[in-house]
């Protein structure tokens, strides 16, 4: 997930620019961030834990971020950018809405199997991230629910509120994977990926 997290730097010349430096750097303390948060929770990661994990110094790190929670919200970001990626390429690839919605919500599932730690950093660990975490948390859960709702408008023409329909579907489906993804369950997971498959073949097509 971050390609460039395992490129060596010597302390020597290296014949690399700075600004390439700068963002292996970053994605080897963003990489550290999602391993740590993942396994110890957000608010029993400290510094120090991040500085350990990505092996970069304490000057290092704050040139880049100016605490914790810059951190970790900058790798909330770029997973969240990912998971709307895959989403909306599903959407595209669908030739009805049932089988957009399907393949949307398939999309969101299959992070979480290949990447647990990243969603468990994303969508669990947020909670605890004060309420920062809790406003790109529910950000989130908004643009996919944007995302969705042309497919809502044509499974449900009726619905006389489908911006709530939206938040309220994929609001749904994070809380069916709270659990799983806070256990890094990927057996529950792929259980799940089949059953939140079948959704759309149970909502009602009108209100």
């Amino acid at each position: 997930m971050w390609p460039q997290s395992d490129v060596k730097l010597t302390g020597g010349p290296h014949g690399l620019a700075p600004e390439v430096v700068r963002e292996i750097q970053r994605e080897r303390l963003l990489k550290a961030t999602v391993e740590v948060v993942s396994q110890k929770g957000y608010a029993a990661t400290t510094v120090r834990d991040l500085l350990g994990a990505s092996g970069l110094s304490r000057r290092t790190y704050y040139d880049l971020y100016g605490d914790k929670e810059a951190c970790y919200l900058d790798a909330f970001a770029e997973i969240a950018r990912q998971v709307e990626e895959r989403i909306g390429t599903a959407v595209g690839r669908g030739a009805d809405g049932r089988e957009r919605m399907r393949l949307a919500l398939e999309a969101l599932v299959d992070f979480c199997v290949e990447e647990p730690r990243a969603a468990c950093a994303c969508l669990v660990e947020s909670l605890a991230a004060g309420q920062p975490g809790r406003s790109v948390r529910a950000a989130l859960i908004e643009r996919i629910a944007t995302t969705l709702g042309p497919v809502l408008s044509e499974l449900r023409p009726n619905d006389p509120n489908p911006d709530l329909t939206g938040r309220a579907t994929v609001g749904g489906v994070f809380e069916l994977l709270y659990g799983p993804l806070a256990r890094q369950d990927v057996a529950r997971l792929r259980e799940l990926r089949e059953q939140i498959g079948e959704l759309p073949t149970v909502l009602p097509t009108s209100a």
